[in-house]
């Protein structure tokens, strides 16, 4: 899963300030993980005079290679306190693959619900992502006066006058589920067959309706490629590749489909006989 800026000017373009990531299109530019807390711009003295709220819109969009399931979002704040509290409300793109636009920062959107999601009892529960797909989602921050005005007021600066260094390290936390399966080591390799197989660990939540392993002579196979159909379920299977061609390098990897979609297994190669 990943996050990206949105840009009015179109998909895949480059988001070069992040501060007028306002909606619209799903840019090229991702939020590093390392400075989510930084989406919004520093607080400014007109936020905190005026006590506007702000908002940043961003794109979430799954690139795992598998259909994630029960994606759950969450803001895990610092022990000590911050001074701003962050609410999201999550939206659909279009078919145009566009998200509402607000004209600046200080905007409110017309669509979108708003919930804090404060620690993990607070939870947001968005469904299921299918690979390849994204959703929308709108950051609130909201200045917390009060914390703001004890932060800096005199009796909390230190002998150089500065105002001590606030934690603001607010945490999206992220977490899905996955139908999960493992790939076996290629044995038996022949001119045209070979063996393999796997195991299926977990369902993801619903049922397994397919189990196998996928090939090709090109990395990273998946289901519309040569395939074996081994069963349903959880647990351990072994599979028979045919069809193949002599002195060839191949890679397979298992596969697990449930209602939702499919995961792969980890990718394994070979070569076959001469």
């Amino acid at each position: 899963m990943r996050l990206y800026y949105t840009s009015i000017s179109g998909e895949d373009l480059p988001q070069t300030r992040p501060d007028l990531s306002l909606g619209g299109f799903r840019s090229g530019t991702p939020v590093p993980n390392d400075t989510f807390s930084n989406l919004f711009s520093d607080i400014s003295c007109y936020s905190i005079s005026e006590n506007r709220d702000e908002y940043i819109g961003i794109a979430l969009r799954n690139e795992t290679g598998a259909l994630a399931e029960n994606v759950i979002l969450y803001l895990n704040y610092p022990v000590d306190g911050a001074q701003k509290i962050i609410e999201m409300a999550f939206v659909a793109f279009n078919a145009s693959d566009e998200m509402e636009i607000i004209p600046s920062a200080y905007s409110k959107p017309f669509v979108g619900e708003f919930n804090p999601a404060n620690g993990e009892l607070n939870a947001i529960n968005i469904g299921d992502i299918v690979n390849g797909e994204q959703i929308g989602i709108w950051f609130k921050r909201i200045i917390d006066q009060t914390a703001i005005e004890q932060e800096y007021s005199n009796a909390n600066l230190i002998e150089n006058g500065t105002p001590q260094e606030a934690n603001e390290d607010i945490v999206l936390v992220i977490t899905y589920n996955f139908a999960t399966s493992t790939t076996d080591t290629v044995t038996s390799i022949a001119q045209t067959t070979a063996t393999s197989g796997g195991e299926v660990l977990d369902d993801g939540g619903t049922a397994v309706v397919a189990r196998g392993v996928c090939w090709s002579t090109e990395e990273i196979p998946t289901i519309d490629d040569s395939l074996t159909s081994d069963g349903v379920g959880l647990g351990v299977f072994v599979s028979s590749l045919t069809g193949l061609l002599a002195n060839t390098v191949y890679y397979v990897r298992s596969y697990a489909t449930n209602t939702e979609g499919t995961s792969y297994g980890d990718q394994e190669t070979f070569t076959t006989l001469p």
